[in-house]
């Protein structure tokens, strides 16, 4: 007996979406059209910056821009040397000498001022920062850059993080700690002005006990003294706030931090040494005195 014929089998194609299909196809052409564009642009800038028959490398285009700004820091000095030289030697033609040169008077005097400023050995290593970023640091103290270029820092940055900031960074942190420290003088004035209220005040009762009895004079100068003395203590505040700044935020302080902490403090003693030597007062006023022991005592 035959076997029963089996129905065909019928496999349904799925629909093509010949919309999607286009779209595909444009976008992968667009993607390579893009590719090729991008390579012929990087030829024109190979053919401009490369030397002929040379290939692009990342290493060796770091290492030629890290020279490149080593020589830049030299050749700002000896510009700045021979802008110096001329200005020094022949003033009346130092306008002359910039006009042959194309160079603007500010521009001459900028660069006068980093060549003067960071000459030294103890702050010519920050010559590598670049020109823009030498000129935001001119109007800085000659002893904070020092402490920078020993491993400290400025406006509470390192030399690390000014070396990865962009000039106009490092501009504005320099004018926000500025800011800060107007701020700080402006409350010292304030608080000195006040304590200073105070002594004129002390000073017309004074005159005016025209009748006072020698006790009585005394004990109104000895008031006077003791306010005068708090408002000089005060005045010192934010010297005593930055010196523990400087310790807080560097473990070790270089040569150069030492010494602007150590100038600082000199001047007021040698103040206070003048005063004594003035009025011929015998007072201790050494580092290693016992002040402190006397002021506890009263």
């Amino acid at each position: 007996m035959a076997r029963p014929a089996r129905p065909a089998v019928v496999i349904e194609q799925p629909a093509m979406n010949t919309e999607q299909i286009r779209a595909d196809l444009a976008s992968a052409d667009q993607v390579s059209a893009f590719s090729t564009q991008r390579q012929r642009e990087l030829a024109q800038v190979d053919r401009v910056l490369l030397a002929q028959g040379a290939a692009y490398s990342y290493e060796a285009t770091v290492a030629a821009l890290h020279i490149c700004i080593q020589r830049s820091a030299d050749e700002l000095l000896r510009v700045g040397q021979a802008l110096l030289l001329i200005r020094e030697h022949s003033p009346g033609q130092f306008g002359e000498a910039l006009a042959q040169i194309g160079m603007a008077p500010r521009t001459a005097q900028r660069i006068m001022s980093a060549t003067l400023k960071f000459w030294g050995p103890k702050t010519r290593p920050l010559l590598e920062l670049g020109r823009s970023k030498i000129y935001e640091l001119l109007a800085e103290d000659d002893q904070a850059l020092a402490g920078l270029a020993d491993g400290g820092t400025i406006a509470g940055v390192s030399l690390d993080e000014i070396e990865r900031m962009s000039a106009s960074e490092l501009r504005d942190k320099l004018r926000s700690a500025k800011s800060e420290r107007e701020d700080a003088l402006s409350a010292k004035d304030k608080l000195i002005d006040a304590k200073n209220q105070r002594i004129d005040k002390l000073q017309a009762e004074l005159d005016d006990w025209s009748g006072a009895t020698e006790a009585q004079k005394s004990a109104a100068c000895e008031k006077k003294l003791r306010h005068a003395s708090e408002a000089a203590v005060a005045a010192l505040l934010p010297l005593r706030a930055a010196i523990a700044t400087t310790h807080e935020t560097i473990d070790r302080p270089g040569d150069g931090l030492h010494a602007a902490m150590a100038g600082a403090l000199g001047r007021i003693v040698a103040e206070v040494r003048d005063i004594a030597s003035a009025w011929g007062i015998d007072a201790d006023v050494s580092l290693g005195g016992d002040w402190r022991d006397d002021k506890a005592a009263a």
